[in-house]
Order: structure tokens, then C-alpha cells, then sequence
């Protein structure tokens, strides 16, 4: 089991002030966070045509800098430089370690290639990017247009649509130049939207592409590939202090923005956080609760919002009636991807919604609910869940429930924080992780009680104590100590050890924990003592 080590009491300095007024029905939210970040890499400036697509590929880990902080975007792109990005973009990092990289590469490739990237190069030639017996890769030449764009068509699955487009003629001024073997993988590239002809009419299909245009042709071909679960598209339904809750197919997501956020416009230039608003329809890109790159999609794709009093809700036809501030009366509906949510994201039915209470419909553009965010409610109650982020300089707690659905509560410096055995407890007590019950007035918290400690955690941290014999293992992560007692099933995986035991673990090891209901299920390794002691 797990055992808390106490740590010493930190005075609360700080106090948030979060006000929500509600008059002749308009919302006034407070919305204040620091200005949005500028580019990462010094040559590339706030201005750059590219700068977009090469933030969010940089996050995603496609494309990275150089040691001098620098993009180099008008750099050249080799075909290795090309083929490992295209493969990086397909986000299958799991298929990709899976990989028997004991088989022959039966490409020429560096050394440092086949060392370093094996598996890589094995996945590309597996899922058909490049054909070893076409004979047209050559791993130090440029990557032309033509040759990336076959690599782009391959890359979302398109092989076989581009052999049927072979015999069409592109509409460029150049198609002249284009490779017979290229033209199916050119109409597929501009069918798809993968590539765009310049000003001139022009293809340019034998021009070497560039390090920012390979980012731009990389980006476009997101809407056809199985990305991870960290890359949202959804609609803006509160702002609230650093706090950015949006709905995803019905469901209610509560984020939060940084100094650090890469935010763009539907202009594609950086903005400030205090340019979003509701109802804006936006990409995300996040790391647990953390908004790394929001991007605000093309105005016109914006909903419509209606804010009002409830008149009536008739279940059976799934409508409900409201009237805004000057008295006109609205009708909508709304269906299984509809969500209704409170300002802390806490979801009711809508068959519950009472008469009189102030609302905020969010409609698509056939006036169907996207989302309905309750304003007045002083409901008082009482839930469980597992604290999935603590965000201290804004006094906000967000839990995730058995459903996996998260809510956002506030704090102020009167909640009573319960934690057995403990005198004086408070919220510093408490941990991502822990599950804890919460008595809630509206969207604040009143008082929290810590019900076990640690049921849900992803820990990093270094090896203190390691005792095999009692299965005592103690990790110092982020200067707090955790204890655990490793169960016989525990996973321990230590990459170069087939079936590794505990006591292979050594003292000063770095690892991975997965803790799930408060037992520790997984052990990862990832710098093992034993092996670089072999």
C-alpha cells in the first residue's frame, strides 16, 4: 500500500477573486492570463508565413530545432530528412516500437540512420512510403515536390486512389515537368489538399522543398491520419480565470492556458488568450491538463449563441424554449452529442433544467444544441472523484470522475480540507491522484476530504529505497517521497532485461510508475544501474 510522508505546512498567500455577474442576462467573465507566447526558434519570426505549422509540428515532435536555438526554414529537406518526418506524423509510436528490428533494411541509409532510426525506417518501408524496388529513394538527395508528394499520398493511405488518377492531366502551366510516375500522387496531393500550386500557376514539381514547406504539407495532412487522443477540434463554451472549457462531441473538457501556450488565430497570426471567446471553434493540442498549441479554426465556422431565461423543456421532443433580454422567444433542440454543463463543467440532464434558470445555448449551424451552460444554479451536493489537476495560483481543482468525464471547482481561503489522521490539513496536503470527495455551492468547493491517496498517478521520479525482500520501493519524485509496496503481478519492464525481477531495480534508477486504485501496477526503468554496471 501507500504511505503519505507528510511535508511541511506552506502558508496560502495568495487569494483568487473569481466574480461571475449575470445582468439583464449577459455574462461577464473575468478572462485574464499573460499574453501569448512568440515563435520558438529565433529565425523564425512572428511573421513567418509557416510559423503556424511549425509550432504545432514542433510540439507534436515531428519537426524539431537545432542546438542553437535556431528552424533554419528555408533549409533544403533531404529524402531521410523527409521519410523520418512523414513517419513521425503518422503518431503510431506504439506500432513503430513493435517492430522486429532484427530484419535487413533493405535500403542504403547512414550508419547513424540505422543505428538511431531502424525501426523508423523499417515502419516506412512496412506501410508501403517507400517501395525498395522502384529504386527512387536516395537517402542524401533533396526531396523534390513531385517526390514528397508521392511520400504525403502513401503517408494517409492513398496509394492506391493516386494509380487511378495516373491519367489525368494536373491544371499547372508546368505539368510538362512532372514525372509520368509522379502524376497519379500529384492529382491525389491536390484532391486531398497535401499540396498547392504558386501564384504562377506553377507546380514546380523538380524544386527542392524546404524545411517550412515540408511542416505546411505535413500539417495539411492531419484530417487523414489516426492521431493521438492529445489533438482535440471542439467549440469554446466558458473561459474562466486560465481555465479554457470546451466541448468535444457533446462532452465537456476543462483545460488550462499557460505563458507558455502557442495560441493562433483564424488568421494564423499569435494572439493573446483574451482574443478567444465563446463560441470560438478551436484545435488543441494538450499534455494532461496543459494547453500546449490552441488555434482558432476559420470564423465562418463558428456557432451561434443564444443567452436567456428557460420558459419551458418538453423531453418528449428533446426542445427546449428560452427568451432573451429582449423578450424574444427561441425554440432548439438538442440530441445525443448535445452536453449541458454548469461553469465548472459538471454535467446535467436536460430534462432536469427548471424554468427561470439563465442559460447559454450554443447552436450548429442547423440550430441543433451543442451545448447548454447553466449559469444560476446554487445546487449543493456532494461527488467523488479523482483529482486530475491542482492549479494553485488559480485556486482550481479539476477532477475526473468514474465516466472519465472531468469538472472544475474553485476554492477560496475558507475550504476545509479533511484528511484522516492529520491535524490542521490543507489543500498543499493533497495530490494529483488522490481520490477525494468534494461538497460543492455552485461551481466552488466548500470542503474537501481525502478519501485514498494516490488511486490514479503517472509518476517520474529516481530511486531512493529498494528493498526486494519486503517489495518496499521508495521514489523520490519532484523532492516528495512516495512509498510503495509492489505486488507480485507488478509490470516491470527494463529496456535489455527479458523478464526483469524487482530486484534487478537498483538505487538511483530513474522510473516510471503507473498506480491505478491505489496499487502499482507498472514499473519502467529507463536509465537501469544494472546495465550500465555490465
Amino acid at each position: 500500500m501507500f504511505n503519505r510522508i507528510p511535508l511541511k505546512k506552506v502558508a496560502q498567500f495568495c487569494c483568487l477573486i473569481f466574480m461571475l455577474s449575470v445582468l439583464n442576462f449577459s455574462i461577464n467573465i473575468p478572462w485574464t492570463i499573460a499574453a501569448g507566447v512568440s515563435s520558438t526558434f529565433q529565425d523564425v519570426p512572428d511573421s513567418h508565413w509557416a510559423l503556424k505549422n511549425i509550432t504545432k509540428l514542433n510540439i507534436r515532435d515531428v519537426i524539431t530545432g537545432y542546438g542553437d536555438g535556431s528552424f533554419q526554414p528555408n533549409r533544403q529537406v533531404s529524402q531521410l530528412e523527409a521519410l523520418l518526418m512523414a513517419v513521425r506524423n503518422m503518431g503510431q509510436e506504439e506500432m513503430i516500437a513493435a517492430v522486429d528490428d532484427t530484419r535487413t533494411l533493405t535500403i542504403s541509409v547512414p550508419d547513424w540512420a540505422t543505428t538511431k532510426y531502424k525501426k523508423e525506417l523499417l515502419y516506412a518501408i512496412q506501410q508501403g512510403l517507400i517501395v525498395p524496388s522502384e529504386n527512387n529513394f536516395n537517402a542524401s538527395a533533396q526531396a523534390s515536390r513531385a517526390w514528397i508528394t508521392q511520400l504525403m499520398v502513401r503517408m494517409i493511405g492513398k496509394d492506391a486512389e493516386a494509380a487511378e488518377l495516373a491519367n489525368q492531366t494536373p491544371n499547372f502551366s508546368d505539368f510538362a515537368d512532372i514525372p509520368r510516375w509522379a502524376l497519379g500522387y500529384v492529382n491525389a496531393g491536390i484532391k486531398y489538399s497535401l499540396i498547392a500550386g504558386f501564384p504562377d500557376n506553377t507546380m514546380k514539381p523538380l524544386q527542392a522543398v524546404t524545411r517550412a514547406q515540408a511542416a505546411t504539407m505535413l500539417n495539411n495532412s492531419e484530417p487523414y491520419l489516426s492521431l493521438s487522443g492529445r489533438i482535440i477540434e471542439g467549440t469554446i463554451i466558458n473561459l474562466a480565470g486560465s481555465t479554457v472549457t470546451v466541448s468535444v462531441n457533446g462532452a465537456a473538457n476543462s483545460l488550462y492556458i499557460s505563458d507558455q501556450t502557442a495560441i493562433f488565430g483564424a488568421d494564423s497570426a499569435l494572439i493573446d488568450a483574451s482574443e478567444l471567446s465563446i463560441n470560438d471553434r478551436v484545435e488543441l493540442i494538450f499534455h494532461d491538463s496543459q494547453i500546449q498549441y490552441l488555434a482558432v479554426l476559420d470564423e465562418s465556422s463558428a456557432s451561434n449563441s443564444i443567452i436567456g431565461t428557460v420558459l419551458h423543456t418538453i423531453s418528449a421532443q428533446n426542445l427546449i424554449v428560452i427568451k432573451d433580454s429582449q423578450d424574444k422567444v427561441y425554440s432548439s433542440t438538442w440530441d445525443s452529442t448535445s452536453s449541458c454543463i454548469d461553469q465548472a463543467g459538471r454535467s446535467y440532464d436536460f430534462d432536469n433544467i427548471l424554468p427561470e434558470t439563465q442559460v447559454q445555448l450554443t447552436l450548429s449551424p442547423r440550430g441543433v444544441i451543442i451545448t447548454m451552460v447553466v449559469y444560476n444554479t446554487n445546487e449543493i451536493g456532494v461527488y467523488n472523484g479523482i483529482i486530475y489537476d491542482l492549479v494553485t495560483e488559480q485556486q482550481l481543482i479539476i477532477l475526473k470522475d468514474s465516466t472519465d468525464h472531468f469538472s472544475s471547482y474553485l476554492y477560496g481561503s475558507d475550504l476545509v480540507v479533511i484528511v484522516s489522521g492529520m491535524r490542521f490539513p490543507s489543500i498543499s496536503d493533497l495530490q494529483v491522484g488522490d481520490e477525494v470527495q468534494v461538497s460543492t455551492n455552485g461551481s466552488y468547493i466548500n470542503k474537501i476530504e481525502l478519501l485514498n491517496a494516490k488511486q490514479e498517478l503517472t509518476l517520474t521520479g529516481k530511486v531512493v529505497i529498494i528493498e526486494p525482500e519486503t517489495r518496499i520501493l521508495v521514489v523520490n519524485a519532484q523532492n516528495t517521497l512516495y512509498t510503495f509496496s509492489a505486488e507480485e503481478d507488478v509490470i516491470i519492464t527494463i529496456p535489455g532485461l527479458t523478464d526483469p525481477l524487482l530486484a534487478d531495480i537498483m538505487k538511483d534508477d530513474q522510473v516510471d510508475l503507473i498506480i491505478e486504485e491505489g496499487v502499482l501496477k507498472e514499473i519502467t526503468v529507463f536509465n537501469s544501474s544494472v546495465l550500465s554496471s555490465t
